[in-house]
């Protein structure tokens, strides 16, 4: 059998900003996103109630303790990829330029896909401004999605999708300043389906 590589390019579009990303895979099937296969594993049902889009609401902790509320707001976008084995989801924060319009200087795109042997997600984030890659792994508890990893500047970091309902879900960026002793939530985010 003859391997064929390919391109499938992948365009997320708003109102406020063109993102496209170059997928390359050897499985030409695969680059179907709109159809989801029976055969995937059951457990990427675990991240399908956040399929769709949602406009976020962020805080961010400050240096002082206080929690500060941003004036910008944030676009998520789930959607199925590789045929349901994969969730892709974009992030894009919103800010007014000087005319006023929405604008957007910070976005980034996250690839889950569910690995059965190991029973965990696997999770890879890309990020616009410093070009950045990481890893995180994932795993459902009690409802709540729970990702560990390290982040571009080294850090270790926790995330957590939790409260999960149809049109919100609530989420939460921890960050370890001792190797993983102790946790600070650093940044957290109010998420509603629109």
């Amino acid at each position: 059998m003859r391997r064929q590589f390919f391109q499938c390019e992948l365009r997320v579009q708003s109102n406020f900003h063109k993102f496209s990303v170059v997928l390359l895979t050897a499985i030409l099937p695969f680059c179907n996103i709109a159809q989801v296969l029976p055969n995937r594993p059951i457990e990427t049902s675990q991240l399908e109630p956040l399929i769709g889009t949602w406009i976020t609401e962020r805080e961010s902790l400050s240096r002082n303790g206080e929690w500060i509320k941003s004036d910008t707001k944030g676009i998520w976008n789930f959607e199925w990829g590789l045929k349901g084995h994969a969730i892709i989801d974009t992030y894009e924060l919103l800010h007014k330029d000087q005319f006023g319009k929405d604008s957007v200087d910070f976005s980034g795109i996250n690839v889950r896909i569910f690995d059965p042997k190991e029973a965990i997600w696997k999770v890879t984030w890309v990020e616009n401004v410093g070009r950045n890659f990481a890893h995180f792994t994932a795993k459902v508890v009690d409802g709540r999605i729970e990702m560990e990893g390290v982040n571009p500047a080294g850090r270790d970091v926790k995330v957590f999708f939790y409260e999960v309902k149809k049109d919100s879900f609530l989420w939460r960026l921890e960050w370890s300043f001792d190797d993983g002793k102790s946790w600070v939530a650093i940044s957290r985010m109010k998420c509603s389906r629109i």
